[in-house]
């Protein structure tokens, strides 16, 4: 290996680094959405932005550390960057790969999370705008007599 590998321990390093706090930006997320707060969610939105870019530039970075090294742009790449390591490097390195993959995929569905919660939030505001403007999806509703029906029509909002 030549003078660019010590570098890919320290990009590994600044990836989980960048990786945590996105996690931790994910869980606040989290919590703001669940507690409607939309100004703060606002601003943590700005913040996850920036991460985000941070995060491409980590990853641009990887991909040109590996084709420099001629190595697939992927993990079997990433891989064999490890296994040309020194031994105590290698180790410290698979570590780190590791545990990063286990951050994107904590990331991943924390993110997964937060997008149901938001498509829930969604559909629930459109339901009630839709019933305040008297317009019906197909609810299931009672007559007079308790019976049940299904209703596909408009609804003035003095009949709901």
């Amino acid at each position: 290996m030549d003078a660019d590998t010590p570098l890919f321990g320290e990009l590994l390093e600044t990836e989980l680094s960048h990786y945590e706090s996105l996690k931790s930006l994910l869980q606040q997320e989290r919590e703001l959405l669940v507690n409607r707060e939309i100004e703060e969610f606002t601003v943590l939105l700005s913040r996850k932005h920036v991460l985000l870019s941070k995060l491409e530039e980590d990853n641009q970075a990887r991909c040109q550390l590996l084709r420099a090294q001629q190595l697939p742009v992927n993990k079997s790449g990433v891989e064999t960057l490890i296994s040309n390591l020194t031994s105590e490097e290698a180790d410290i390195s698979r570590g780190h790969w590791q545990k990063l993959n286990s951050l994107i995929d904590e990331c991943a569905r924390l993110n997964d999370i937060n997008a149901r919660i938001t498509h829930r939030a969604q559909s629930s505001s459109q339901q009630i705008l839709n019933l305040l403007r008297g317009e019906s999806a197909g609810f299931e509703l009672y007559s007079k007599k308790g019976e049940s029906r299904h209703r596909t029509g408009p609804l003035p909002i003095t009949k709901v």
